[in-house]
C-alpha cells in the first residue's frame, strides 16, 4: 500500500465518523472489546397483559480491522427492571481461515456473519436480523451490495 492509499479505517471514518471503543458482554466468557463502528441496532419488545416485556435486540458492528461483529441481546423487563439478560456475540474476521486453510476474506466473513445470524434464529434470517443486516450493509461502504445474495 502506498503512502497515499487510504486505509479502510480512514475511508470508513470519512463515512461513519470516528471509531469508538465498544465492550459487549458475553455469557460464560470474557467480555468482547474492540474499536470500530456500530452499523445497526434493531430492537423489538413484546408486551404482555401481565406487565412483562420480552425484548430482542440485534446489533452489527465493523471493527477497524474489518471484522464483522454480530450481537444478539435478549431480556425481559418487569416494572422497568431488566431480568434474565442474555448475550450472544460472534466475530467474523476476513483474516480467519476456512476448514481448507484459505483466508475467508471479506466475502467469506460476510457469509459467515449471515450464517451465524440464521443459526441464532433456528436456521432462518429473522425479521430483526434481516433488518439489522440490511441497515449495516447500507451504512458501511465495504458491505454495500452484500444486503442481497447475488447469483449468476
Amino acid at each position: 500500500m502506498s503512502a497515499g492509499t487510504p486505509t479502510f479505517s480512514s475511508a470508513a471514518a470519512q463515512t461513519l465518523g470516528a471509531a469508538y471503543e465498544h465492550v459487549i458482554p458475553r455469557d460464560g466468557d470474557r467480555d468482547l472489546a474492540f474499536k470500530g463502528w456500530r452499523l445497526s441496532q434493531v430492537k423489538d419488545c413484546q408486551e404482555y397483559t401481565t406487565g412483562l416485556k420480552q425484548c430482542t435486540e440485534v446489533s452489527i458492528y465493523m471493527t477497524e480491522g474489518e471484522a464483522i461483529v454480530t450481537h444478539v441481546r435478549q431480556w425481559r423487563e418487569r416494572q422497568a427492571k431488566t431480568e434474565d439478560e442474555k448475550h450472544r456475540v460472534a466475530v467474523h474476521s476476513p483474516q480467519a481461515r476456512d476448514p481448507g486453510g484459505f483466508l475467508l476474506g471479506r466475502d467469506g466473513a460476510v457469509d459467515e456473519a449471515v450464517e451465524w445470524l440464521k443459526k441464532d434464529n433456528d436456521g432462518e434470517l429473522g425479521t430483526l436480523s434481516k433488518k439489522a443486516w440490511i441497515e449495516a450493509c447500507r451504512m458501511c461502504p465495504p458491505l454495500k451490495g452484500h444486503d442481497v445474495e447475488r447469483v449468476g
